[in-house]
C-alpha cells in the first residue's frame, strides 16, 4: 500500500470518526440509541469504500512494468543494430576517402600504404597485395606487410575462425541491380536472428570476394568463432539502410561450421553452393 493510499484513507477514517463522535457521547437516553448507529454504518461504509478503492486502482506502477521492460529490450536491439550499421558505415566511409584521395593525389605513398593495412583489416587481401604494390613502387613499406601479403599468412587481425566466400548476381536479377545499390552480407548464429558479423559494400562491385571474422562482429567479444553454426546472408538494400531490403534481393548459405567453412558462393538469385 503505497504512503498516499494510507494518508488517504487515514483522513477518511477519522472525518468519518469526527461525525460519529458527537452524537456517540452526548447520546444520554434509549430514544437516541436509534441514532447513534448511524455514525457506525458511516464508518464502516468509508472503510469499505477505501477497501474497494484499492482493490481497484493496486499499485501504481505495477502493471506498466512488464511494458518498460520489453520497450527497453526493444531499444535495446535497435541500438545495436544502429551501432552495427554505424561501424560498418564508418569503415566503408574511411575507404573511399581513401580512394578518392589517391586519385587525386595517386603519389602519395604513405596513403597507399594506409589503404593496404586498411584492405588488409577488411579481409581485401587481393585489394592489399595491389595498394601495397603501389606504396613500395613509391619507396613506401612495411617489412611484416609486405611478408604477410606475400607469403597469403593470415593477418594479425583476422581470427582464426572466419568465412570467406564470393558474391555475385544470376542474369535473372542482375538487371535490378541499381548503381547505387547497397549490399550488406551477414553471419547469424543458427537459430539466433542477431547478426554477429556485418560487411558493407557496393552492389555495383560484385562480384568481389569477401572474408566475415570476430574483426567485423557488431559486438566486441560476441564474434563468429563463439558460435557453433553460422548462417551468412547477402541482401541489396536500395536506401542504403541494413533493416530496409529489397525483396527478393538475396543470397543465404549455411547452417556453416565457421571453423571449417571452406568457400562459399552467394549468387544472389540463385541457391548458394558450399565449396572446400
Amino acid at each position: 500500500m503505497s504512503l498516499v493510499f494510507f494518508c488517504i484513507t487515514l483522513t477518511m477514517t477519522l472525518t468519518a470518526l469526527s461525525f460519529a463522535a458527537t452524537p456517540l457521547v452526548s447520546s444520554r437516553s434509549k430514544n437516541n440509541a436509534g441514532f447513534a448507529k448511524f455514525p457506525l454504518l458511516v464508518i464502516i461504509i468509508v472503510i469499505g469504500f477505501a477497501i474497494a478503492l484499492y482493490a481497484a486502482t493496486g499499485t501504481p506502477g505495477l502493471e506498466s512494468q512488464p511494458a518498460n521492460s520489453g520497450a527497453a529490450e526493444t531499444t535495446s536491439v535497435q541500438r545495436q543494430s544502429t551501432e552495427a550499421r554505424d561501424k560498418a558505415a564508418s569503415v566503408d566511409t574511411l575507404l573511399a576517402g581513401l580512394e578518392e584521395r589517391l586519385r587525386d593525389n595517386p603519389d602519395d605513398g604513405k596513403d597507399w600504404l594506409l589503404l593496404a593495412k586498411s584492405y588488409e583489416h577488411v579481409g581485401r587481401n587481393a585489394d592489399a597485395s595491389e595498394a601495397y604494390a603501389r606504396a613500395a613502387a613509391l619507396g613506401v613499406t612495411d617489412e611484416a606487410l609486405g611478408t604477410r601479403l606475400s607469403s597469403g599468412e593470415p593477418t594479425a587481425s583476422v581470427a582464426t575462425a572466419e568465412i570467406r566466400g564470393r558474391l555475385s548476381y544470376s542474369q535473372a536479377v542482375a538487371g535490378q541491380i541499381g548503381p547505387d545499390d547497397v549490399v550488406f552480407i551477414t553471419a547469424k548464429s543458427h537459430g539466433n536472428p542477431m547478426p554477429l558479423a556485418v560487411l558493407r559494400r557496393s552492389a555495383s562491385e560484385a562480384p568481389f570476394d569477401f572474408v566475415l571474422s570476430d574483426e567485423t562482429s557488431m559486438v566486441k567479444g560476441s564474434g563468429i568463432s563463439a558460435a557453433s553454426e553460422i548462417i551468412v546472408t547477402a541482401k541489396v538494400s536500395k536506401s542504403g539502410d541494413a533493416l530496409n531490403t529489397a525483396s527478393g534481393l538475396q543470397a543465404t548459405a549455411g547452417p556453416i561450421d565457421p571453423g571449417n567453412a571452406g568457400f562459399i558462393e552467394l549468387v544472389i538469385g540463385a541457391a548458394a553452393t558450399e565449396t572446400e
